[in-house]
């Protein structure tokens, strides 16, 4: 018998009606987590169906999650390219269902921000045949007397600059 180490507990999808089994689905992780409490049902996809999600991995940096979307062709639970660039990520997401947008936000270390302005590096993606697609993107640059925000925007199929904005060690607007 093989034991498989890195399988760390199973999600069981069941049918409401009568409790039948509908999917097992594996869970992996090098680190003992309990699930059941980072378990999130979101739209993380935006087609009217909900996804869900579960923490996989955890650092001090963050946490790294495994997504599984909703397949109304199979009526069963799926990963594809999408919960896979997701499950990449590190940083902080929050989900606009209104805008239909996923926001990626980055936070400690180097990546922390502007001092005093709470503006720091996030991006904004859209869900775009199974992939993440940049619409937005806010970078900054921390220089020995100012800091400085870059906005981009993506406008015909390309990513453009379109608002810089400069502010003192102090959380200040310079001008």
């Amino acid at each position: 018998m093989v034991i498989d180490e890195s399988r760390a507990g199973e999600i069981e999808i069941a049918r409401c009606q009568d409790g039948k089994r509908l999917q097992l689905l594996p869970i992996l992780s090098d680190q003992p987590l309990d699930f059941g409490s980072t378990f999130h049902s979101d739209d993380i996809n935006f087609d009217g169906y909900l996804d869900f999600s579960v923490v996989c991995e955890f650092a001090a940096s963050g946490e790294r999650r495994s997504y599984w979307v909703y397949d109304p062709g199979s009526q069963l639970f799926v990963q594809n390219e999408l919960t896979h660039e997701l499950g990449d990520w590190w940083e902080r997401t929050d989900l606009d269902p209104t805008k239909h947008e996923i926001t990626r936000r980055y936070f400690g270390g180097a990546m922390g921000g502007c001092p005093n302005t709470g503006e720091g590096r996030q991006e904004r993606y859209r869900v775009n045949n199974n992939h993440l697609l940049l619409v937005h993107k806010q970078d900054f640059e921390v220089e020995p007397q100012s800091c400085t925000v870059t906005e981009s925007d993506l406008i015909g199929g390309t990513m453009r600059v379109t608002k810089v904005r400069r502010f003192d060690l102090q959380g200040q607007p310079v001008k």
